[in-house]
This record gives C-alpha cells, sequence and structure tokens, in this order.
C-alpha cells in the first residue's frame, strides 16, 4: 500500500502545480502564450542578396530582420541598419536603411567589383549582433579569359553558398575550324553572336 499512497501523492502535487491548466486543456480551450518577444539582439538576412552586372542594381535585394535572443521578429524596432561590403557599394540606401516594423527591405543597393570575384555584404545596427551575407558574384566583367556571363544562384543544380560558380562566354568567336552537326549538315565557321 505505501507505493499506491506515493503515487496517489505524487498526482495531487502534480495536479496543485498546475493548477487551472489541467481543467483549461482538459476542457479543449485554447491556451494563452506566455511568451512574449524580447529586446531587440542581433540581424538576420530573410532574403540573400543575389548579384547582377558589376556596377548595377543587385538582381535580388536584401530583406534584413531584427530579432530577438529566441528569433522572433522585434516588430517594434526602427533601428538603422547600416550596410558594407568588400565590394563597391552604391544606391540611395548605401549608408544603411531604417527598419520599419523590425524589417529593412532594401530595394536600390548597388555593387561593383571584379567579375569572378565573391562579395559579401555585412548588415549592422548598434548594440545587435551583425549578420554577413552569403557570396555574391557579379556578371560582365572579364574572368579566366572569358566573360561572366551568369552566377549561380540557391536552386541551381551544383550551387552551393559558399563557392563562386557561373558560366564564362568566350570573347571571341570560336568557331573556326569547328565543325557544327545539325542533323542533316556539317558546317564550319559559325558566325552567331549567341549563347
Amino acid at each position: 500500500m505505501p507505493e499506491i499512497q506515493a503515487r496517489s501523492t505524487l498526482r495531487s502535487r502534480v495536479a496543485a502545480a498546475v493548477g487551472s491548466l489541467l481543467i483549461v486543456a482538459s476542457l479543449g480551450a485554447p491556451i494563452p502564450a506566455l511568451a512574449t518577444d524580447g529586446a531587440a539582439t542581433k540581424l538576420t538576412i530573410t532574403r540573400q542578396p543575389v548579384g547582377g552586372v558589376s556596377g548595377a542594381a543587385l538582381g535580388t535585394q536584401p530583406i534584413v530582420r531584427i530579432e530577438d535572443a529566441g528569433g522572433n521578429l522585434v516588430d517594434s524596432s526602427t533601428a538603422l541598419i547600416t550596410v558594407t561590403s568588400t565590394g563597391t557599394l552604391g544606391g540611395s540606401e548605401a549608408t544603411g536603411l531604417a527598419a520599419s516594423g523590425g524589417v529593412a527591405n532594401f530595394t536600390n543597393l548597388t555593387l561593383a567589383g571584379a567579375a569572378g570575384t565573391a562579395y559579401t555584404l555585412t548588415f549592422a545596427s548598434s548594440g545587435l549582433r551583425s549578420a554577413t551575407s552569403n557570396l555574391i558574384g557579379l556578371i560582365g566583367g572579364l574572368y579566366q579569359g572569358g566573360k561572366v556571363a551568369y552566377i549561380l544562384q540557391a536552386g541551381d543544380p551544383g550551387y552551393s553558398a559558399t563557392v563562386l560558380h557561373g558560366l564564362i562566354a568566350a570573347t571571341e568567336d570560336q568557331s573556326a575550324g569547328i565543325k557544327w552537326w545539325n542533323g542533316s549538315a556539317t558546317t564550319t565557321g559559325a558566325t552567331a553572336t549567341a549563347l
């Protein structure tokens, strides 16, 4: 009998400690959220920037959130978020953007630099942990004897956020002396100017 009495005592203590929570849960009523957003502690990039032509607007503009330690959006924050880069930044937001509702939605950043070089953007705000973007490549410059025509992006086969890959096009006609077969005829000296 002492074992049965011990179990009964334990159940009583648990029920007393949890109190009305057990009653509310057993009735199926919703339990109110007890957690609230904490103070802002960090920046998080929710949309990664993607490169474009050197000196032009980024192909995809970044979005940066202000979050608490638990990763919750601090929607009351209007903090200024500054941006720096390993390349040359331009555009009206190059000196920073004030958050609205805890979010900075950049729309006018440009990045210039050498094609084939990987760049990053770093976002910072006073008193908050900064965030650094994935690698960004630029299109249009010369690289390894060719012209950068495309930089792999998230979702492309072979994409890696830590490695810069893409398509390099020759700057001169490469068809001289090459035999092309179109299914019915063989020719040389193709003159097309597109990839």
